[in-house]
């Protein structure tokens, strides 16, 4: 297409210059750094030319813009021809490789669009490029006389042509020659090959004598361009991404024309005046936002027969039936009227239902999710629909379990079983920013992550749909009906694993994450007992210029920073104070105000009386004093007083490399860990108790 059809001023950065020359410069491209959206599309304007010339990237470049298409994502430009020229010996006497490299920016050669020509006699011309995979091709143009050359034929004689390969953005030209050239040097002297766009060119027998002075400025060439940055670029509400060559293109929607890339710069297209849409004279076209109607008028119907508008006539059929005489006649006719009610009511409660699912969509951001998604060139998030995820779930009959934040259910997608959370709640303030959020989690990558996979926005609360674990919470596992045994070096490793998801989202994810609820039950362990944190209910994002932000904190009480009820600010180190659960067995009616005792216990003495009895052996009565110390430090009322998460990993590693190198670790395989009896909570004070907190103490010198 060229620039012409995107004249519009709405096609430009605001005050920014529009037009270079004869030459359009549409917004994403811009004349200046400031009037681009980025280096790949500024425009050079040389206003000293006549008439003024555009260039891409700067002044330096030599890459001249011919037009630029915003809707197709393409941008035509002149590029010069390789060229070799040979003396009565075959040495060369001109050359020029007319090479093109693009590699560092957002442009590619069009495969659909452009076209490799040879011309010459008895020659191969190769083609050297880059771009998906490194590319090499050729075309030879063979010719004993002139008369075997045709007018406007590229078949092979005198001219040959040839398709170039997806998301080529580099190039280069090498000749060879295939025979002697003396017979057919009169009348063709030299050897040219380029790319150019497809139905441009059209050979003559002169070219063969001469073509570069026919193309001075060379000969058109179509690139591709696409947007990958991190930012979504289609602004404008009306408007749709495309998957382009390696990233996507903006376009307006059906029914709408303007730019993409600028908020409002879609507008609707007035169909009733640009076309002429309506099948008859009569009827009448109304136009509507994005599309239009034809109407006959008021009181006729269109009859597609005689494709003409005539007056309505009205079936008697119902009504002669009502009036028959006689009971028959009259129950026929309720009988229709029931039926017609019901078809009625049905079609206007299918269409509440499909609104209400809309609304519900675009609530919780479904718009701008399902935009963020169409520009990943090779998304992992998934929108569900509320139909996909009754099926999965059939009907929501499999429960896996649930809690005072939701409902989670089994799923299957095909053959990929999923854990899909219903939520309670979810507040109204946090409604625009769902879909953002949503997002960024789901590209969380970590081995001791639950994945996001997708989520469901047709309904009141979004559901979310997670990976499958298989081994269920690591509270079951320590306090379920079947209490398995965890050796003090299992216990160990699966705090290690949690402390590094949790550090990964404190400090690698951008922005970082506070996940707000750390306790056993929202820690998953897999088939190999390797930890995975899940249920993100409570999480916040963590704006990149603070350290912590102030949100109205939600969880599970008992397992709540107090700092955070205090400030209502949630930091990352709100994330240390729930770190107890997967070493210390506790029980249930002490729950909420087991942070206090472990600290008073400690400083008195007293620590033993909390651990499962499995863990109270002389062995490791140091090693556990120790980690005493490191949670003490991590439920400290302060947050400034409390460790980083990775200080927390790094000391937890510490410890297991110490236990495991004085071969305290009870024959678990680190790979494999082993599962035995069940464990009992530790509640008596007996004698080894106390002999052991000695112990302790005489050894640390308290």
């Amino acid at each position: 297409m060229e620039a012409s059809c995107f004249c519009s001023d709405s096609n430009a950065f605001p005050n920014c210059q529009k037009v270079c020359g004869d030459i359009s410069v549409p917004y994403p491209f811009g004349i200046g750094a400031d009037c681009s959206r980025d280096d790949n599309f500024i425009v050079y304007c040389n206003e000293t030319s006549s008439p003024p010339k555009a260039y891409l990237f700067s002044n330096e470049s030599n890459i001249e813009i011919i037009s630029i298409s915003a809707p197709a994502g393409e941008v035509r430009i002149f590029k010069t021809i390789a060229i070799e020229c040979y003396n009565s010996s075959n040495y060369t006497t001109k050359s020029g490789s007319g090479w093109i490299d693009l590699t560092k920016t957002s442009y590619r050669l069009s495969e659909k669009r452009n076209k490799y020509i040879v011309i010459g006699c008895n020659a191969i011309a190769f083609i050297l490029g880059e771009g998906n995979v490194s590319y090499m091709s050729g075309c030879a143009s063979m010719c004993l006389t002139e008369k075997n050359v045709e007018e406007g034929l590229c078949s092979g004689f005198g001219c040959c042509q040839t398709a170039i390969p997806q998301g080529l953005n580099y190039y280069n030209v090498s000749f060879y020659i295939l025979s002697e050239l003396s017979t057919v040097r009169k009348f063709s002297p030299c050897s040219y090959a380029f790319i150019t766009e497809e139905g441009w060119y059209k050979f003559s027998k002169s070219h063969l004598r001469e073509l570069t002075s026919s193309y001075p400025d060379g000969v058109p060439l179509v690139l591709d361009w696409s947007q990958n940055s991190s930012s979504y670029a289609c602004l404008s509400v009306d408007s749709t991404c495309h998957n382009g060559t390696y990233g996507y293109i903006c376009k307006c929607s059906e029914g709408y024309e303007g730019n993409p890339y600028i908020e409002d710069g879609c507008h609707d297209i007035n169909e009733c005046l640009t076309q002429k849409p309506c099948s008859t004279i009569d009827q009448i076209c109304i136009n509507l936002k994005g599309n239009h109607s034809c109407e006959c008028p008021k009181g006729t119907e269109l009859d597609t027969k005689r494709n003409s508008c005539l007056k309505k006539t009205f079936p008697m059929l119902p009504v002669a039936l009502v009036l028959t005489s006689g009971r028959s006649g009259v129950s026929t006719g309720f009988f229709l009227l029931v039926i017609l009610g019901s078809w009625l009511y049905w079609g206007l409660h299918k269409r509440k239902i499909l609104i209400s699912k809309q609304n519900f969509f675009e609530q919780n951001g479904g718009l701008l999710l399902k935009r963020q998604i169409c520009s990943q060139s090779q998304p992992s998030f998934r929108i569900y629909t509320v139909e996909q995820i009754e099926k999965a779930t059939n009907k929501f009959n499999d429960i896996l379990g649930q809690g005072g934040q939701g409902i989670v259910y089994k799923g299957i997608f095909g053959n990929e079983l999923v854990a899909i959370k219903k939520s309670q709640s979810v507040e109204k303030s946090q409604r625009s920013e769902f879909a953002k959020e949503m997002l960024i989690l789901s590209q969380i990558n970590h081995r001791h992550v639950v994945k996001l996979l997708g989520c469901c926005l047709e309904v009141d609360i979004p559901m979310l749909v997670y990976e499958f674990i298989s081994g269920g919470t690591l509270f079951y596992r320590l306090h379920g009906p079947e209490k398995h045994y965890m050796p003090f070096v299992e216990r160990l490793t699966v705090s290690i694993q949690s402390a590094s998801a949790l550090n990964y989202l404190h400090a690698d994810a951008s922005p970082s994450i506070v996940h707000g609820d750390v306790k056993s039950a929202n820690i998953l362990l897999d088939g190999k007992l390797e930890a995975k944190i899940s249920d993100f209910g409570a999480s916040k994002l963590a704006p990149m210029d603070k350290a912590k932000f102030a949100t109205v904190v939600q969880g599970t009480y008992g397992y709540l920073d107090p700092e955070s009820l205090q400030t209502y600010q949630l930091t990352e180190k709100s994330d240390l104070i729930t770190r107890k659960t997967a070493l210390y067995g506790d029980e249930s009616q002490k729950q909420c105000t087991l942070a206090l005792d472990i600290v008073a216990s400690e400083k008195n003495g007293q620590l033993m009386r909390f651990l499962d009895e499995q863990l109270v052996n002389e062995a490791h009565a140091l090693y556990l004093y120790d980690v005493a110390k490191l949670t003490c430090r991590c439920l400290s009322m302060k947050g400034e007083d409390r460790p980083t998460m990775r200080e927390v990993m790094t000391e937890l590693e510490g410890i297991r490399s110490q236990v495991l190198a004085v071969g305290l670790a009870e024959n678990v395989n680190e790979e494999e860990p082993l599962l035995g009896q069940q464990t009992i909570a530790y509640e008596s004070n007996t004698s080894t108790s106390t002999d052991l907190e000695k112990s302790v103490f005489s050894i640390r010198g308290r």
